[in-house]
């Protein structure tokens, strides 16, 4: 029998017992504790693999993978071997969200994982990740992005992720991360008090990415508020206790995460490993390299302004280095269009004149470099988005007297059109030093041709791994080039799974468990995962590029490396007048999240949902007046 009750659903991405659990015994996260004292608490298993977007979606929809067909974030089509990005239109299943609305539950839905494009529900969507900074029209209904706009002070769906996986633990991801983390929090607050809802669900992404960057700087044996990792648990925690002076006797509160964190110790190469064993062959490809060159170019670039006439190419020498540069004037802008090869770099350096170097007033020059697509308004600010920004004042710097070597990866916009500009000091207050563009160039490959001297050869590969999820068969009728025959298929995965499971680096195994589809899921889209699916073991994880050539190798000091990983023990936190405080740590699964909330809100759980409603979770009060039905 439906309740009035209200249930409130905080998503921790990457939450992490161990850490918590650690740090309210040093005294500190006291809301976190406040939970544990009086809630129940415990770990909530991921998916297999623990990986973020199938999770995030189980937990909303209550059954596994093969329903709801999001195993990873990509998938494949079956003329090509090209990945193709998941959104909210991927979801072959109803979300809670969908589920409530269907019988007038007004829901909030705020920065859930694979909801961009939003969707219709009965209230307010906020778009998670796929949303990007530029993203505009994330949210159900359009006008609430004007009004999050004007009580966040700006408000924008995510940081540039691409930027900052190029510009690995620099203060300048530290500080996005806190800036949206704090914009999040605003938001959240405001729709709390301000829109009905009787089920809320608001996930925060900032610990996943704090946990895979800082991990290495993670310090439990004391308070250290530079711990990044801390500081972000640590705003969250005050979050918590914001949302629970909100909340009235009668709502409940719960927190959960879609999978864990622990140490990145071993870097393990997928398809080195399949190579080895012969189930992956390469073969040797001539590549043909383009090189865009800018200084080339200039004289097809459009100058946008140029105050001084003074933008011109020219040469340049810098501690006896000499370099063909685009000098600028302050408030110049060069836009150039092209097409941008695959796999592709814009490299250059940067300096100023050295003229400026001993009596430069201000507090330096920023360089700066932007793109946006040729089909959208020029004239639309808002359409631009920056990959690079950075000030230098070698007057008060003496180590920026130099060519100062920089490098963008676009991989992201491979074979797109696009307009990009150099820009110097737009609307800024520094009029003085010249900018220096040295030797900026596009570099990258035609044909779609990988920078490396060999590429798979799938008239020979019998399986392969593409992004994060498992392992596929190259199965002939299915893949594009595939060649083992479903008469062989069973074999084949038979023969991966045992050789995977006796795998082992210095004595200890890769994988906790190896699994094969149909052993793990079940469901009508199960046909397009992974065939093989796996869980690495304590310290080891994959390379997500995989291009270092070791099969197994020590993830040390590598700033083109994570330093934490996935772990399937994630967390649940369950708390409010109609729980029941356990002495015992609960153990969840992600799956059993929808159908543990639609019993909260007094409904019937749907019978095709493989989630569980674990009956010890509630109070006796609770139990007596809601009798578990299920909804054909």
């Amino acid at each position: 029998m439906e309740n009035e009750n209200r249930v409130f659903l905080l998503g921790i991405d990457g939450g992490t017992l161990d850490l918590i659990k650690n740090w309210v015994e040093l005294g500190l996260l006291p809301n976190f504790s406040k939970l544990m004292k009086e809630g129940s608490f415990g770990e909530l298993q991921s998916t297999i693999p623990p990986v973020t977007a199938p999770a995030w979606t189980t937990s909303i929809t209550g059954v596994n993978p093969g329903k709801h067909s999001v195993f990873q974030f990509t998938e494949f089509y079956g003329d090509t071997y090209n990945p193709h990005l998941l959104s909210s239109t991927s979801i072959k299943s109803k979300t809670i969200f969908e589920i409530l609305s269907g019988l007038n539950i007004p829901t909030i839905a705020f920065n859930v994982p694979l909801t961009y494009p939003p969707f219709p529900i009965n209230g307010n969507l906020v778009s998670g990740m796929n949303a990007t900074k530029t993203t505009k029209g994330f949210t159900y209904p359009t006008e609430l992005e004007e009004e999050l706009n004007q009580v966040c002070d700006g408000y924008y769906p995510d940081i540039d992720l691409a930027y900052h996986l190029h510009k690995k633990k620099g203060e300048k991801f530290k500080e996005d991360l806190l800036d949206i983390l704090v914009r999040r929090k605003k938001a959240v607050l405001h729709l709390m008090k301000n829109k009905d809802w009787r089920f809320f669900m608001a996930v925060f992404t900032e610990t996943d990415r704090a946990s895979h960057f800082f991990w290495d700087k993670l310090n439990l044996n004391k308070e250290d508020e530079e711990d990044f990792i801390f500081q972000i648990y640590n705003e969250l925690d005050k979050l918590i206790g914001d949302i629970l002076n909100e909340l009235t006797p009668e709502d409940n509160f719960m927190i959960i995460s879609d999978h864990g964190f622990e140490e990145f110790k071993y870097k393990f190469n997928v398809h080195k490993w399949l190579e080895e064993n012969t189930f992956l062959c390469y073969k040797i490809r001539k590549k043909k390299r383009i090189k865009f060159d800018f200084i080339k170019e200039f004289a097809s670039a459009e100058i946008i302004q140029d105050s001084t006439n003074s933008c011109r190419i020219d040469e340049y020498t810098i501690n006896y280095d000499t370099r063909k540069v685009i000098f600028a004037h302050p408030y110049n802008i060069i836009r150039f269009k092209f097409k941008v090869p695959f796999r592709s770099s814009l490299i250059f350096s940067i300096t100023t004149d050295p003229n400026y170097w001993e009596n430069t007033p201000g507090d330096g020059v920023i360089f700066k470099v932007r793109v946006r697509s040729p089909e959208s308004n020029i004239d639309d600010e808002e359409g631009w988005r920056y990959l690079y920004t950075r000030m230098i004042n070698p007057k008060l710097n003496k180590n920026e007297r130099c060519w100062i070597e920089e490098k963008i990866d676009l991989f992201e916009f491979s074979g797109k059109e696009l307009i990009l500009e150099f820009v110097t000091n737009p609307n800024e207050m520094n009029q003085y030093n010249n900018t220096v563009w040295g030797e900026p160039y596009i570099r990258g490959f035609w044909g779609g041709e990988k920078e490396i001297s060999k590429v798979i050869d799938w008239n020979k590969t019998t399986a392969y791994q593409m992004d994060q999820g498992g392992i596929f068969i190259n199965l002939k009728g299915r893949e594009a080039s595939g060649i083992i025959k479903k008469t062989e298929y069973k074999s084949i995965c038979n023969e991966i799974k045992r050789k995977l499971i006796d795998f082992s680096y210095n004595g200890k195994k890769i994988f906790t468990a190896v699994k094969l589809r149909d052993e793990e899921y079940t469901g009508k889209y199960l046909k397009f995962g992974p065939d093989i699916l796996y869980v690495y073991n304590e310290g080891f994880w994959q390379e997500f590029w995989q291009k270092f050539p070791e099969l197994v190798t020590e993830n040390i000091d590598d700033p083109e490396s994570f330093s934490g990983k996935h772990k399937p023990e994630g967390i649940i936190f369950v708390y409010g007048k109609d729980i029941k405080k356990i002495d015992s740590v609960l153990n969840l699964n992600i799956k059993d999240v929808t159908p543990l909330i639609l019993f909260l809100l007094g409904l019937k759980i749907p019978e095709y949902m493989d989630g569980v409603v674990r009956m010890e979770i509630f109070s006796d009060e609770f139990l007596n007046n809601n009798k578990l039905e299920k909804s054909s």
